[in-house]
């Protein structure tokens, strides 16, 4: 990726602050330009999260000088200070430009977020979308929540793109860094997402999804996440003792295996035209061939509920939950890659279970 320019300022024996900002940055490059073209001399100090970084005799005349750092990595406090020797009229002018080495979707995510996060939590985000884009899991996605996050606005986000951000509908309660829980009758996220509107990659024959429950509880009436109606996609994390589940399916089929708890990752995928398989926390838990794929629906995927023969939303689920993801069917290896991504990434911000 090529320089970027962070940011300039024209500096009179004075400090600046370079960005309100926390970046994360393999280089940083400073160039010192005499704006009259004659050379000043002084002294400029660069501090790197609260601590001083370098002091540089600064000769800055028809040339500008430059100056490059290696490795920071995130940085939170950035600034520097220019001393002229000689106080009378003295002036600096300073570029800094830093290296871009964010994923192409965190910087398109983080041009979208409305708080601004701490350094941890941005090298986190960063980490969890390359570590998917190096899989080759991100690609296969249509939609990727994470619903744990600081605040309502940005939790609604679909990570993948700007559309199918998510609607709440009657409610659902919203808990920082924990994800939302519904009221069990009225309540759910609305997706926007519907599997027939455009050229998605969740399709009739290859899809996928799942959501990361933190509640346990087994109840048959529980859907968390859901897109049924003449047909069925939907997830009941722990229905009696399994999973209950379709895709593109005519029917919900409980799980064999059964589960010790409704808690982590629950996720499904259609591979091909005659069976379906479910995971939980990365691991298969079954497998239910005769299950041929039929139609996509025309209606939008609801988290926290699913819909009845009529479309209307129905069987409201009362779990928290945390991320969720919509697209095409994974493999083995990609669902028990998908975990360990989410479950380091929850893990950072304590919403992990």
């Amino acid at each position: 990726m090529p320089w970027e320019l962070l940011s300039e300022k024209l500096l009179v024996n004075d400090v600046w602050t370079i960005s309100d900002s926390p970046i994360d940055t393999e280089y940083l490059k400073l160039e010192f330009e005499d704006p009259d073209q004659t050379e000043r001399v002084g002294v400029a100090a660069f501090s790197l999260n609260g601590e001083r970084a370098l002091t540089q005799i600064v000769r800055a005349s028809l040339e500008p000088q430059v100056l490059e750092f290696k490795r920071f990595g995130i940085l939170t406090q950035q600034k520097i200070g220019f001393r002229p020797w000689n106080p009378s009229a003295q002036s600096l002018r300073i570029k800094v430009y830093w290296w871009n080495s964010l994923n192409a979707a965190t910087s398109a995510l983080f041009a979208r977020f409305t708080g601004t996060y701490l350094a941890a939590r941005n090298l986190a985000i960063n980490q969890l979308i390359e570590t998917l884009t190096t899989k080759l899991i991100w690609q296969k996605f249509d939609c990727f929540y994470v619903f744990a996050a600081p605040n309502a606005a940005d939790s609604l986000l679909n990570w993948k793109a700007n559309s199918f951000n998510c609607t709440p509908v009657n409610n659902p309660t919203f808990a920082i860094d924990r994800g939302y829980t519904g009221n069990t009758t009225t309540s759910y996220l609305n997706t926007n997402f519907i599997p027939t509107a455009g050229t998605n990659n969740f399709t009739r024959f290859n899809a996928g999804f799942g959501i990361y429950s933190r509640t346990n509880n087994a109840s048959g009436t529980w859907a968390d996440i859901g897109n049924s109606g003449t047909n069925i996609s939907e997830i009941r994390a722990r229905r009696v003792t399994g999973i209950s589940y379709g895709v593109n399916s005519n029917n919900r089929p409980e799980a064999a295996t059964a589960i010790p708890d409704s808690l982590g990752l629950i996720s499904v995928s259609r591979l091909t035209e005659g069976s379906i398989s479910a995971y939980r926390n990365g691991v298969l838990n079954d497998t239910q061939t005769s299950n041929n794929a039929l139609a996509l629906e025309p209606n939008s995927f609801l988290i926290g509920a699913t819909r009845n023969t009529t479309v209307a939303p129905q069987w409201f689920s009362g779990r928290q939950i945390a991320m969720a993801f919509i697209g095409a069917g994974l493999s083995a290896q990609e669902h028990s890659d998908l975990y360990a991504a989410v479950q380091l990434y929850l893990s950072t911000i304590g919403a992990s279970v």
